[in-house]
C-alpha cells in the first residue's frame, strides 16, 4: 500500500521534522510504503536516512518575487495551501492509496476537498490534527489575524470530519470540534522511541553542556510562548528556596514574548545561579543533551492545551519526570500511570507547592517514574502505532474499493 506524507507546515512547524521521522517511520516499520512529499531541495536533509523515496515538488517553491510585502501571508496561508493542492494531482500520478496530510492548514485544504475529492474516491484523505484553535480566544496576546485563522482553522476541521478522514491524538480532542471519539473521526495516539539513555549518558550530557553533576535540573524546553506558560513559571519561583537549578532552552521574542522581561528580582536574587536562560534554537545533538541531563521536565501549559506535546513524549523516552498542569491528555496519562506531579493549570501556588516536591524528592522516586516511563514506551512503541495506522489505511482502502466495485456493478 503506497501513501503519499505530504508536510504543508514543514517550514513553520519546528517540530514538523521530528514528528515526521518519527510517524512515517512506525508506517515503515509496519510495511507501508511511504513517499515524502517537500516543496525544497534543501529540505530532504531532514529524512536522507529514512529509507524512502523523497519527492520534491518544486512547484510550490517560492520566490523572493511573490512573497516580497507579505511574507506571513506567504508562509502561512498561500505556501501551505499550494503544497496540500499539488498533493492531490501528484497523489493520483504516483498511483497512492492514501494521501496524508500532517501539520496541514484545515481552511486552506477545504476548499479542494469540496472542489476535487469526494469520499470513498481513490487516494483515500487522511489528515492528521492535534491543534486546539479554541484557546486562542483567550490569548490577547496574539494579533487578531492570527486568531481569525486559528478560528478558521477550528471550524474547517469541524467541516472535514465527514468528508475526509481526520485523526486526533488522543479521545479528548474530538469534543473540541463538537465531534465525539469514532464519530466521523478516528482517534491515533502518537507513539514513542526508546531513547532511554545508558546509565553514564547523564553524566556526560552534563559536562559538555556545563551542568554541575550533583545539582538536580528541571527542563523547560521549546519556544517561550505564553500559551504554554513559562511566565507562570518564574512567577512561581518567587519566595521560593532555590533547592535545584531550571534550564529555559528555547527560542523568545516576537509574538511569543519574553519571560525574562518579568525575571530581574529572580535574576538578581538568590535564582542567580540557578536560573539559566538559554534563549536561542539549539541543535538536535544539544537537545539530546539537555533531555538525558535533566530529572524532570516542565509544562506549566495554560487552560485549552487539550493535545499531547512533543516535549511529554520526550521526557517519557528518556525516562524523566514530569512536573505539567493537570488537564485533558496530559492530566490523565500523568496521574494513572503515576508519571510525575500535576497542579491545575494556572494555579501559581499550586504549582510553586509541586516545585517544592521536586526539589525534595528521593532518587528513589526519580527511578520509580523512570520505571513507569518505560512501560508506556514499551507499550505504545511507534511499532506498534505503525501497525495501528497500516490498518486504518486498509480500512480507508476497502472502503474506496468497495465503492468503486460497486459503481461498476450498477454500471
Amino acid at each position: 500500500m503506497k501513501v503519499l506524507y505530504c508536510i504543508p507546515g514543514l517550514a513553520i512547524n519546528s517540530d514538523a521534522p521530528w514528528v515526521t521521522r518519527q510517524r512515517a517511520g512506525g508506517m515503515l516499520a509496519a510495511g507501508l510504503e511511504v513517499v515524502l512529499m517537500v516543496s525544497r531541495p534543501e529540505e530532504r536533509r531532514y529524512f536522507a536516512d529514512m529509507g524512502c523515496e523523497i519527492i520534491v515538488d518544486e512547484m510550490v517553491a517560492d520566490s523572493v518575487g511573490s512573497r516580497r510585502g507579505l511574507p506571513n501571508l506567504w508562509e502561512f496561508i498561500v505556501r501551505p495551501a499550494r503544497i496540500q493542492w499539488r498533493a492531490f494531482a501528484l497523489a493520483r500520478k504516483l498511483g497512492a492509496d492514501i494521501l496524508y496530510f500532517s501539520h496541514p492548514e484545515p481552511w486552506t485544504l477545504l476548499p479542494i476537498v469540496w472542489l476535487r475529492h469526494r469520499k470513498h474516491q481513490r487516494p483515500a484523505v487522511s489528515m492528521f490534527t492535534t491543534t486546539v484553535y479554541r484557546h486562542l480566544g483567550k490569548a490577547s496576546i496574539y494579533s487578531f489575524k492570527t486568531r481569525a485563522r486559528g478560528w478558521l482553522n477550528h471550524l474547517a476541521v469541524w467541516c472535514l470530519c465527514p468528508r475526509i478522514n481526520v485523526i486526533f491524538d488522543n479521545a479528548h480532542v474530538p469534543q473540541f470540534f463538537w465531534k465525539r471519539a469514532g464519530e466521523q473521526c478516528t482517534v491515533l495516539l502518537d507513539g514513542y522511541n526508546d531513547s532511554a539513555p545508558a546509565p553514564e549518558a547523564r553524566a556526560l550530557s552534563r559536562e559538555r553542556l556545563g551542568i554541575s553533576p550533583a545539582s538536580r535540573m528541571l527542563l523547560s524546553f521549546g519556544v517561550a510562548s505564553h500559551l504554554k506558560g513559562q511566565d507562570l513559571l518564574l512567577e512561581a519561583l518567587r519566595g521560593l528556596e532555590p533547592t535545584f537549578d531550571l534550564y529555559m532552552v528555547g527560542l523568545v521574542g516576537g509574538i511569543y514574548g519574553d519571560p525574562r522581561a518579568g525575571a530581574e528580582a529572580l535574576i538578581n536574587g538568590p535564582w542567580r545561579d540557578h536560573l539559566h536562560f538559554i534563549s536561542r534554537h539549539v541543535s538536535d545533538a544539544e537537545m539530546v543533551d539537555y533531555f538525558t541531563a535533566a530529572d524532570a521536565v516542565v509544562l506549566p501549559y495554560r487552560w485549552g492545551f487539550v493535545s499531547t506535546s512533543g516535549n511529554f513524549r520526550m521526557a517519557m523516552e528518556y525516562r524523566r519526570a514530569v512536573i505539567a498542569s493537570d488537564q485533558f491528555f496530559i492530566g490523565e496519562i500523568v496521574r494513572t500511570r503515576a508519571l510525575g506531579l500535576l497542579s491545575p493549570p494556572e494555579d501559581v501556588p499550586a504549582l510553586r507547592q509541586q516545585l517544592v516536591a521536586f526539589g525534595t524528592q528521593p532518587q528513589s522516586w526519580f527511578d520509580e517514574v523512570g520505571d513507569h516511563a518505560r512501560r508506556l514506551t514499551d507499550e505504545q512503541s511507534w511499532g506498534i502505532c505503525g501497525r495501528h495506522y497500516r490498518a486504518l489505511f486498509e480500512r480507508l482502502s476497502s472502503e474506496v474499493g468497495g465503492n468503486n466495485a460497486g459503481r461498476a456493478a450498477s454500471d
